[in-house]
Parts: C-alpha cells; structure tokens; sequence
C-alpha cells in the first residue's frame, strides 16, 4: 500500500470526483452513474461497494474506515479494478481476502497509537481530514485530490422511504440470512430507524424527512465544512443541504465541460501509483522500505517496554483499590489501614496521570468503563454505592484501574504479536 499523500492533487483542478456514498437513494441514481461514469473520478464508501458493482459500474477508490469485523463484507466477492483506501482503525479482516483492490492506499489516524506510523518526516502519510463517518472522509481526500467539482451522490443523510440503506447493500442482503417467521426485514429496518430519537430535516423534494441526532452531525458537518472547489448534490433524495446546490446529474452535465482524455488519465494514475509503475503526484522521495520498518520496530520495541513499567503500577493501582473498596464498605474496622493506601493511592494515581501518552492510548480501549463511571452506563454501581458516596468513589477507581490493566494486557499482546510479524 502507498501513503495517501500520493492521490494529493493528482485531478489538478480539472478532474471532478463523484463521492458515492450508501443512502437509500442511491438506487435511483445508479443509471445516472453508469451513462456519465467516463466524466469523473469515482471515490464510493465501502458500503456502497457492492450496489454499485452489481449495477456494472467500478469505482476508482473504496473508501474503508469502520472497525467492525462486518465491514469486510462489503469487499468480499468484489474482484474490479478499484483501489481501496484503508484507514489503520478499520477491520484488518479486510487484508486478508483475496483480490487487487488491497494494492491501495493508507491514511493517517487521529488515534495515538497509529501516530507512530507517521513519526518519520521524509515518509509522511498525508493528512485526511475526518468528520466521524467514513463519506466525510472520502470528501475530504477528495478535496485533497484537487478535484475541478465536487459531486455527491447517496449523502441522504436521513430516512427516505423510511429506509436505512439502499437496497443491494450487505447490510441489506445479510438479512436474507437472518431473516425468520419472528424476525422480519422490515422489523430490523425500524430498529435502525428509531434506535436514536426521531428528528427532522427539510428534503430535496419538499416536505421534511425523518433523521436523527448522529445524521444531522455529519449534515452539519457537509454544510459548515470550508469548501476549497464548488460543490453539487446529484442525490434524488435525501435531506437537503445547505450551501450545496442540488441539481439532476443531467443539469450538471449540460453546463459542464469534460476532458475525457484528462480525466481517463487521471483514472489510470490512481492504479499505477498504487501498483509501484509510477510515482504518486506528491511523491518527492521517501524512506526505504527497510529503514521505514526499522524505525517503526524500534518505536514498537520502546513503546513495549514502557507499557511494562507501566502496567506494573496499574497492577499496584488495582490491588490498592480492589482493598480500598473492602476497607471502605467495613469502614470501622479498618480506619488507619485507609488512610494508608490512600496515601499510597495518591501517588500512583499521579503517577499514572502523568503518563500523559500511554494513558491517551490505552484511553481509547476503555470507552465503556469510562461511561460506567461518569454516566452510569450499564449500571456500573449498585444502589448501595450511590448512597454511600465514598463507596462510590471506591468503587469508581476500582473500576477505572482494572479497564486500564485489562487495556494494558490487551496493548502488550497486540504490540508483542506486530512486533514478532514484523521481524519475520
């Protein structure tokens, strides 16, 4: 794979670039598609993969950002000419099936521990930027392509026809499996629906749309994000947005003019790049392979064993909590003993905070266990703990220190493991 930084500027302002992405109504605008495919460059997000492909149509890049083990579904089968873009928290699932399309690109992550992939100056991996789903990403490396327009296609942004995704998407034809007397299609797709408080968008067509809190986000973020080119919303549904006018693919085409040539060659750059046959438009040199995987092997090998200095505190922290908890429930008995792990407490809960870059990595593994202790997800104290307010602090910090041991097995294993492969 190739840094990201090798599709920047390729269009040169005189290519557009269509982001497809999975609304419901994509469906209808798959002819629209196929008639001008030769007019564009073509990003499509991995869930739209599929749709399009069944409809004869092959997109330039796949877009893959979602972590979940499913999403590699969405590439399973597919054997085009497409290349995909692989953010470092996506399914690594996905690099083990078969096909050309893993001869793509990577992009750099906000994640800290991905930030060690990007630690090298003369190897930068080129900067996306990201607005939480995985179209606002392809836009944005849109943007960075340099694209002449910007075009959108299934950013519905809401429920049209009270439908979550197009029709063909493999979040769709997985139900062909899992569909039963007592569990209908229908019924799953109402579950997508309602799982989040209805809210309401004005359409495209008139009227207003159902959506929901986490839609409405990212439709902030098309309509407020600084725009470098013109922007268009070739969708035939969805919410309307805001600063982006919304016209036909016909309209769009009429008042446009077309490089055919220009934008065929820009097409076969994006596969020869990814291939090695030819250097990518900001590729101005770049650290040998060798040296790269030295450099990252010695980061790894550091991070290792700092993580093991480290867990050893969180391992102190746990056992101090674990028999804070007990003396506090049995306060009578065991005031001096308090007073002394608390004291001991305190300096390793300094300690631990000060471990500013670990605490950062190993934060983002411990989600659920931080919701547990700040809202009261999943019921992380009992009634008795929330009377007792220094029993619910006891508790809390319990809590906290076994998610960061469980997060520092889990990063030492993981870490070990890449380390191991990447001596081989």
């Amino acid at each position: 794979m190739k840094p990201i930084r090798n599709l920047f500027g390729i269009c040169e302002g005189k290519a557009d670039v269509l982001v497809c992405g999975a609304g419901p109504s994509l469906t209808d605008s798959l002819e629209d598609i196929k008639r001008y495919r030769d007019r564009f460059v073509l990003i499509a997000v991995d869930t739209a993969l599929t749709v399009l492909w069944k409809a004869g149509i092959d997109p330039d890049l796949t877009y893959s950002v979602d972590p979940q083990a499913l999403n590699s579904k969405y590439l399973e089968g597919y054997d085009g000419e497409a290349r995909m873009v692989f953010d470092p928290t996506s399914s690594y699932h996905t690099l083990r099936l078969p096909g050309n399309f893993k001869k793509g690109y990577y992009t750099s992550s906000p994640f800290p521990l991905i930030r060690i992939l990007s630690k090298i100056p003369e190897e930068e991996i080129g900067i996306v930027d990201f607005g939480g789903s995985v179209s606002t990403n392809a836009v944005s490396l849109a943007e960075k392509m340099n694209a002449r327009n910007l075009l959108l296609v299934g950013q519905d942004l809401s429920f049209p026809s009270k439908l979550a995704h197009c029709k063909g998407a493999v979040l769709e034809e997985r139900l062909n499996h899992l569909e039963s007397r007592k569990f209908r299609r229908e019924y799953h797709n109402h579950k997508q629906m309602t799982a989040l408080p209805a809210k309401y968008a004005a359409s495209l067509n008139g009227g207003t749309l159902r959506t929901n809190e986490k839609l409405l986000i990212f439709k902030k973020w098309f309509e407020e994000h600084p725009k470098r080119t013109a922007w268009y919303n070739l969708g035939k549904e969805g919410a309307r947005l805001e600063g982006i006018p919304s016209v036909t693919a016909d309209q769009y085409i009429q008042k446009h003019e077309f490089d055919l040539s220009f934008v065929g060659s820009v097409r076969d750059r994006i596969g020869k790049v990814a291939d090695g046959s030819e250097i990518g438009f900001s590729e101005s040199g770049s650290v040998s392979g060798g040296n790269f995987s030295r450099t990252i092997l010695t980061e790894l090998r550091n991070l290792s064993h700092e993580l093991k200095g480290f867990s050893e505190k969180v391992s102190r922290g746990r056992i101090l909590s674990d028999r804070l908890y007990s003396q506090v429930k049995a306060e009578d008995r065991f005031k001096d003993q308090i007073l002394k792990n608390l004291k001991e407490m305190d300096a390793i809960d300094e300690e631990v905070s000060a471990r500013k870059g670990l605490t950062e990595i190993l934060g983002m593994s411990i989600q659920r266990t931080v919701l547990m202790i700040t809202e009261g997800y999943e019921g992380g104290l009992t009634l008795e703990e929330k009377k007792n307010e220094r029993l619910g602090i006891a508790k809390k910090s319990l809590l906290l220190y076994r998610g960061l041991e469980e997060a520092c097995k889990l990063h030492s294993k993981l870490i070990t493991k890449t380390i191991e492969r990447m001596k081989t």
